[in-house]
């Protein structure tokens, strides 16, 4: 009888991945770096090192459709997404790890849009790309199509008229709208991507970067 692999679902440290390559586990790892407004430094970051059998998830091209009315960067078709996954290789079975060089912000892209098809098995690496003190690789990696299957989502999204409805109910809210950006673009003080600086009406600023340490590791969940 073999012992059933450890199940990593929200971070994973280094050397557990580590870990995770030597014991030869079913183990998909994407490289999630990219950077708002340069959609062609990922794919050239990612062939200049990455970490062994990584495959690239472009933010641009795999993590969002086109941009319209729905925004800069919105969520691809699920249907089309799903294909996507097949395509690399992931099967229902097995853990995948997602990680970037930005404090965690286009990996935990990846990790939602996982648990979006139902998949648990997904991680963000702490600490990202800086936290692995192992060699780089150059090489590609050609995955063999899945039969990846579809579950019920893990988690949840809302649709901009559905949250203009509870907003606008200020005195019996049924959400909070958490905006993750920094404080300063938060305050419309500084904004090098989006056409309009602020806020959506309502929103409560907590940003993402207040999670981590100086090391760019999340805080203790007491902590937290």
């Amino acid at each position: 009888m073999t012992d059933t692999p450890p199940l990593f679902s929200t971070l994973i440290q280094a050397a557990q991945l580590e870990a995770l390559y030597h014991a030869e586990s079913d183990l998909a790892i994407f490289d999630c770096r990219a950077k708002l407004g340069a959609p062609e430094w990922g794919p050239q970051a990612f062939e200049k090192g990455h970490l062994p059998a990584a495959q690239f998830l472009d933010l641009d091209q795999d993590l969002a459709d086109p941009p319209g009315a729905q925004g800069r960067h919105p969520l691809p078709d699920i249907a089309r997404w799903h294909a996507h996954v097949r395509t690399l290789g992931v099967t229902n079975e097995t853990q995948v790890i997602v990680y970037d060089d930005a404090q965690g912000a286009f990996a935990a892209r990846a990790w939602w849009m996982f648990r979006w098809l139902g998949h648990e098995a997904v991680a963000v690496l702490d600490g990202g790309m800086l936290a692995w003190s192992g060699q780089l690789s150059k090489d590609l990696v050609a995955p063999y199509p899945s039969d990846f299957e579809r579950h019920p989502p893990l988690t949840r999204s809302i649709d901009t008229t559905a949250l203009q409805e509870t907003l606008e109910q200020p005195d019996q809210p049924s959400h909070h709208l958490i905006d993750a950006r920094s404080q300063v673009r938060f305050a419309g003080l500084e904004e090098p991507i989006d056409p309009v600086a602020g806020h959506i009406p309502g929103a409560l600023c907590l940003p993402f970067q207040d999670n981590l340490n100086s090391t760019g590791r999340w805080l203790a969940a007491p902590t937290l």
